[in-house]
């Protein structure tokens, strides 16, 4: 039996949903990898410097936040893994991603 890579999963999710956006893509791979509800429980509150309130404010946030940004972006000039390749993501003008199956 062949192993289904995380790329695979991620384009079977989004063709599911013939959508997604980078947070729905990002709570699916942490929970695959680390279980259901994982990424929502993670959340714990932390303090975040506002800018615009100059002063420091106490805020829930996702310590996965960001994780798995690579494969989206890359590095080095080069695309991220899921946006490669013949079957790949691709970044829609609403900021949505969609699958290409070629």
């Amino acid at each position: 039996m062949k192993k289904i890579t995380m790329k695979e999963k991620v384009l079977k999710f989004v063709e599911l949903h013939e959508a997604a956006s980078f947070t729905m893509i990002q709570r699916f791979i942490v929970d695959t990898k680390f279980g259901p509800g994982t990424y929502d429980s993670a959340r714990q509150p932390e303090w975040v410097y506002r800018r615009e309130k100059k002063t420091n404010v106490k805020e829930l946030r996702n310590p996965y936040r960001g994780h798995f940004c690579a494969a989206f972006s890359g590095s080095f000039g080069r695309p991220g893994y899921f946006m490669v390749g013949k079957n790949r993501l691709v970044k829609t003008e609403s900021g949505m991603y969609k699958v290409v199956r070629g």
